[in-house]
């Protein structure tokens, strides 16, 4: 079941008790979607989900029938966490009940603050970066026609965490998604002297959450998005995206910028026919209460 069915079925629930009608049209419309959707599945050769968890990441890719989850959102002092509250349902909706691959790219409780939930939570065949295997800068792997490569650092530094960070770029048919983790703009030079043209993605998952610190003119000049993806919390008190990335990404790449905080779950997927598409959650057809700005 995929983002817009699972809303809508929640919403079923919300009005059967005072408006019957709308709760059967409703209903409806949930089957043919999710008909639709499963149908849709078949076709996508890349999925990836970059999840509404507040100031923090948790981002679910599928690919071949297989499913890896990089990084998992906040934890909190009190154990809660938004693996809890977010992902483990969500993986559950789309009837993932083991993890093929979890990538934790560093230590940082709102990128790791959910990997203790998500180990007890379901099968995780194998774990890098921070808790898991170093990852190793270059390695390379394929699910089927997806292609999977490691840049950057193992995941788990103590000094200087997030220009060590575990990044990961996922490529299909052409078209790369690009997840650099919390790597400053000195990082990010260094990218661009050794990897180069490798870098060049479709979308960017913003480096720290778009913070003025990272996405620098040197790695946007050669990642060229089409589409610059910011996971942050709403309000949040670090004013990411930061307008000064905003600016660097309509002067050098004009990419379309989604932000977590105001479209919510955002999925990106590749069908093969090679198109490429993104996608906010948060829809006009939703009720007001999985809509708001």
């Amino acid at each position: 079941m995929g983002w817009l069915p699972f809303a809508l079925g929640i919403a079923v629930f919300a009005v059967w008790a005072t408006r019957r009608a709308w709760a059967i049209g409703l209903w409806l419309m949930t089957i043919a979607l999710g008909y639709f959707d499963v149908s849709a599945q078949g076709a996508k050769a890349l999925r990836v989900g970059v999840l509404d968890v507040g100031q923090g990441l948790a981002v679910v890719i599928r690919a071949d029938g297989r499913t890896l989850v990089y990084d998992t959102g906040h934890g909190f002092l009190d154990g809660f966490s938004q693996a809890e509250k977010v992902l483990i349902p969500f993986l559950q909706t789309q009837g993932v009940h083991e993890i093929d691959l979890m990538l934790i790219s560093h230590a940082d409780q709102d990128h790791a603050g959910g990997r203790a939930a998500m180990v007890a939570a379901m099968p995780i065949h194998r774990a890098l970066g921070f808790g898991g295997e170093p990852c190793r800068n270059g390695e390379r792997w394929r699910w089927g026609d997806v292609e999977f490569l490691v840049i950057n650092g193992t995941g788990q530094s103590e000094d200087r965490r997030n220009d060590n960070s575990c990044a990961l770029a996922v490529t299909v048919f052409g078209q790369s998604v690009l997840i650099p983790g919390d790597v400053s703009a000195m990082r990010e030079h260094d990218w661009v002297a050794y990897w180069r043209e490798e870098l060049n993605a479709a979308v960017l998952v913003l480096p720290h959450h778009g913070s003025n610190t990272s996405s620098s003119y040197a790695l946007l000049k050669w990642v060229q998005p089409d589409w610059a993806i910011a996971s942050s919390g709403r309000g949040n008190a670090f004013g990411h995206p930061s307008q000064r990335v905003i600016a660097r990404l309509a002067a050098v790449a004009d990419a379309t910028v989604l932000n977590t905080a105001a479209d919510g779950a955002i999925e990106i997927s590749v069908d093969r026919n090679r198109l490429l598409t993104a996608m906010g959650q948060r829809h006009q057809l939703l009720p007001y209460w999985l809509k708001l700005p």
